[in-house]
């Protein structure tokens, strides 16, 4: 179960399939559950000229048609400006990041614990278990069929994730100061008793994940907080919705339905996060309640009209600082450029 704080917070939270500077859109280092890439309707003819052009280049993320009853489709004015809290993005920036990081350690004679991807397929791959993005339960669940059998949980994961990132556990001494190097990844203070060499070689300070980052993002160790300005605004338009009066009367109404079936909530999320849930969201009463839940949201159009209010205070927010947007949008360039300069899209 995501309670409202985790779904608000979560890295990627705000994933974007649709691409913006250079890439078509965050990170994974959390890549998108499923496939993105939709079914095409287009001519037989054509959908064969797509799918050779797919062929040839690798790195081709083709974009998601937008659906009005799909949120795991919807996107945000926000996400063009970000690189690790947009979806695409940061999935280009975690395979670019693997490749660089591999090549580095295998200069200093180890091999990395994680497999590299060679395509937007395979960097994009990942179990179906769970949302197929963050956008997909930003606003709380809306799937009638999910909820019906999994109530405020999810199902449980069937297929584990391929160990392909630059983050993977090392398996020994040698590939732990290779990948992680010398230095404390956030203090930057040397780590006690370890080596600053390996076969002869000098090892990074931050190791070959540390310095692979460094290369693309331009940031030199600790907590990146090049994108802290953009997510400021993304925080204060997700708070104003919350309070918005055309909101809070879609609440209201979605309070009035709950009661009508045996249900006492304030509002969505006092029914996404009743910690009767926290031992199990999948349980008979977790699955009536959310049943009832997405219901009453589908009556009174609760989801849609949160994300159409947060794109409103989202717009707003851009107009009024416009030099946080300047720069954001320079930042997400630069990293992009480096990023597919390293994946040669």
């Amino acid at each position: 179960m995501l309670t409202n704080n985790e779904i608000k917070d979560a890295l990627g939270k705000l994933p974007r399939r649709i691409s913006m500077v250079a890439a078509a859109s965050a990170v994974a280092l959390a890549a998108t559950a499923g496939s993105l890439v939709a079914a095409n309707d287009e001519a037989p003819d054509q959908s064969r000229t797509e799918a050779a052009a797919s062929t040839a280049d690798p790195w081709n993320v083709q974009d998601v048609p937008y659906n009005a009853d799909d949120p795991s489709t919807w996107s945000l004015p926000l996400n063009d400006y970000q690189v690790i809290n947009n979806e695409v993005n940061s999935t280009l920036l975690q395979a670019a990041r693997s490749k660089l990081t591999a090549s580095c350690m295998k200069n200093l004679g180890v091999a990395a614990p994680f497999e590299v991807p060679a395509s937007w397929t395979e960097a994009s791959a990942r179990n179906s278990a769970g949302p197929r993005n963050a956008m997909d339960v930003r606003y709380g669940d809306h799937d009638l069929v999910k909820v019906t059998t999994y109530g405020y949980g999810w199902p449980e994961s069937s297929t584990p994730d391929r160990a392909r990132t630059s983050s993977a556990q090392p398996q020994n001494a040698d590939v732990d100061l290779a990948l992680k190097g010398w230095r404390d990844p956030i203090s930057g203070k040397e780590r006690s008793g370890v080596a600053k060499t390996l076969h002869g070689k000098a090892v990074p300070p931050r190791g070959c994940s540390g310095q692979s980052m460094t290369k693309l993002t331009g940031h030199e160790g600790g907590v990146d907080t090049s994108e802290d300005p953009i997510r400021k605004l993304e925080r204060e338009a997700w708070d104003k919705m919350h309070t918005d009066p055309r909101v809070l009367a879609v609440f209201s109404e979605w309070s009035e339905c709950m009661e009508g079936k045996g249900y006492t909530y304030e509002d969505p999320w006092a029914a996404n996060n009743d910690p009767k849930w926290a031992p199990d969201g999948r349980s008979v009463a977790a699955i009536a309640t959310a049943t009832a839940d997405v219901q009453c949201r589908r009556k009174h159009q609760v989801t849609q009209t949160m994300h159409s209010i947060e794109v409103e205070w989202q717009k707003k927010l851009m107009q009024q600082h416009p030099a946080t947007i300047t720069e954001a949008e320079a930042h997400t360039k630069q990293t992009m450029d480096r990023v597919n300069s390293v994946l040669g899209r």
